[in-house]
């Protein structure tokens, strides 16, 4: 947002010489390691960026842009393997958990919990040591079956949901958006890279394999497939029976970002 204006005289964030200089006061700066290397991370911009772009900002419904289209939800709850169950269990009870000698998954700070217990429902987790594997494939297995012969969208969140994805589908998925409109071929986008930018009206169906902790994903991925000539889209969400993504979806769809303050209140009923 601030490369959008910056060449513009008078514009609000002309006071500052370059980006950095503006990040300084209206991004929330982290870090994130990349190849082994501590990089910033400059994505969490603060909400007074959109306020201070407001008067220089036009805004319209898609209803006032001439979109009359409506999205029909509807969760399915799948049965995940008892061994997934257990897993979880464990590592809410030791906030650790050994599948062998090399794969630990340590869940030794509340959001490490929540994050371990978010892939874990869903049949993936990442090990301490960085590395990643697909505990269980049951969500894919039920997503192929439920859908069988449908050219369907579908979202993940990890990338070891990917990998379950394409276990099961074989070659009848893509990652590519021109292969998907050419072929009979279903799609699989990561959530936040596949929110906004791009039309998937080709797909019978949206599906979501699992759900982001974003309020902005949910209502901007979910919207991919709306043209003007589509009246009706259909969107599944696919969640683990007695498990965390019923949580984040109470709250993302109050457009409310799932916390760890949502997740220490429910981590009881978990």
């Amino acid at each position: 947002m601030y490369h959008q204006v910056y060449a513009i005289p008078g514009n609000p964030f002309s006071a500052f010489k370059n980006f950095y200089r503006f990040a300084d006061r209206y991004v929330d700066k982290t870090q994130k390691k990349i190849n082994g290397f501590m990089i910033n991370d400059y994505s969490k911009g603060k909400m007074d960026i959109v306020n201070k772009l407001s008067q220089h900002t036009i805004t319209y419904s898609q209803k006032e842009a001439g979109f009359t289209s409506t999205i029909k939800e509807k969760v399915l709850r799948v049965p995940m393997t008892n061994e997934t169950y257990d897993y979880a269990k464990t590592l809410k009870k030791d906030r650790v958990l050994e599948l062998d000698d090399d794969n630990v998954v340590l869940a030794d700070t509340p959001i490490k919990l929540m994050q371990k217990l978010h892939q874990m429902y869903s049949g993936t987790v990442k090990f301490e040591d960085g590395s990643s594997t697909v505990l269980d494939h049951s969500k894919a297995i039920f997503i192929k079956k439920h859908f069988k012969g449908k050219k369907i969208g579908i979202f993940y969140k990890f990338k070891e949901e990917l990998n379950a994805l394409k276990d099961v589908f074989k070659d009848n998925l893509t990652t590519d958006l021109e292969d998907f409109k050419d072929t009979d071929k279903s799609i699989a986008l990561q959530i936040v890279s596949g929110r906004e930018g791009i039309s998937l009206k080709e797909a019978k169906f949206l599906v979501y394999y699992n759900i982001d902790f974003s309020a902005t994903s949910y209502w901007q991925s979910r919207d991919r497939m709306t043209t003007k000539e589509r009246l009706e889209n259909e969107v599944f969400w696919i969640f683990s029976k007695d498990g965390i993504e019923d949580k984040i979806y109470g709250a993302v769809t109050k457009k409310k970002n799932y916390t760890l303050s949502h997740f220490r209140r429910d981590l009881l009923n978990l």
